[in-house]
């Protein structure tokens, strides 16, 4: 999240939509990672839902100790870990080993 709150709202070196694909598309397509970056039929359901207002308020970086409070619903491999703010104890996710 420190990635977002400090390239767009701080610097305002990246647009809200270059710095997600940075963080999803590109980091899938550097790695070789298939079946991720994109939310596509076939795809892992990996997404966040997020609140920038929250986001801006509570970066992590300055506040490091904070629970990531801008994020307010995560599925990760289609299932929910993240529900309104709260964690749901589920670990449904995995080691993603680069594509040899």
């Amino acid at each position: 999240m420190h990635y977002l709150s400090h390239h767009v709202f701080e610097r305002k070196a990246l647009t809200f939509a270059e710095a997600i694909h940075k963080m999803t598309v590109s980091v899938a397509e550097h790695f070789d990672i298939k079946g991720r970056g994109f939310i596509r039929p076939g795809f892992y359901a990996d997404i966040a839902v997020f609140d920038p207002e929250i986001l801006r308020a509570t970066d992590t970086f300055t506040m490091p100790e904070t629970y990531a409070q801008a994020a307010r619903w995560v599925a990760v491999n289609g299932e929910l870990v993240v529900d309104n703010g709260g964690h749901t104890h589920q670990l449904p996710g995995r080691f993603l080993p680069r594509a040899s």
